[in-house]
């Protein structure tokens, strides 16, 4: 992406220096239009873990009398059984460039200063290849094995709890966020640099 970037600014900027003077605002539009096709500019992702564990035991998650019943029938086998299993799932830090809007880029040739205001950095879930992966399996006696209809079961427990610690964990989206801002200003500062402009980047809170 890093390149293709580069590219996008040389083919733009060298419409500033090369094209008419009477065309001052070209630039800019085109500019614009280069950046807003990029689309989604990931930034940061931070991994959060949880792991989550399927055993029999003398009691159950079952409720009424279907759980007590299968309470008992735990208490009385012989052998063990135990799965213990962890779930990843991600925070993802990104700028939707495609909300970009023509007066948030333009650029003042007689300074060789470039000005974008960007998108504010937007945080979401990403769990489309979320599954869950098996740390340790054990299972001795008449123990029956873990089925997936059980696994899938955790797998729904677990991701609710993820859910939830994401929601409270107010501080660590806040310091993604401020990460991934200071990342989308030193990534266009730098490009922008090294085609000879000076850069002024703005993302609004």
């Amino acid at each position: 992406m890093k390149g293709g970037l580069i590219t996008i600014l040389v083919s733009a900027l060298l419409l500033t220096t090369g094209g008419c003077g009477k065309r001052k605002a070209e630039p800019t539009l085109n500019f614009y239009d280069e950046l807003h096709s990029v689309s989604r500019l990931e930034l940061g992702r931070m991994t959060v873990s949880k792991v989550g564990m399927i055993t029999d035991s003398p009691t159950s998650d079952g409720k009424g009398l279907l759980g007590k019943t299968e309470a008992m029938l735990n208490s009385l086998k012989v052998g063990s059984r135990i799965g213990v299993y962890s779930y990843d799932t991600y925070l993802v830090a990104y700028i939707d460039l495609s909300r970009l809007q023509p007066g948030d880029v333009t650029v003042d040739e007689e300074l060789k200063k470039v000005y974008v205001t960007l998108p504010p950095v937007e945080i979401k879930t990403d769990g489309r290849d979320v599954e869950l992966h098996e740390e340790h399996s054990r299972v001795t006696g008449f123990r029956s094995q873990i089925t997936p209809q059980e696994r899938a079961r955790l797998k729904s427990r677990m991701a609710a709890e993820v859910k939830r610690e994401i929601a409270a964990d107010k501080n660590g989206q806040t310091k993604l966020k401020a990460t991934a801002e200071v990342k989308a200003k030193a990534w266009i500062t730098r490009l922008i640099g090294n085609l000879g402009y000076e850069a002024e980047v703005v993302i609004p809170d």
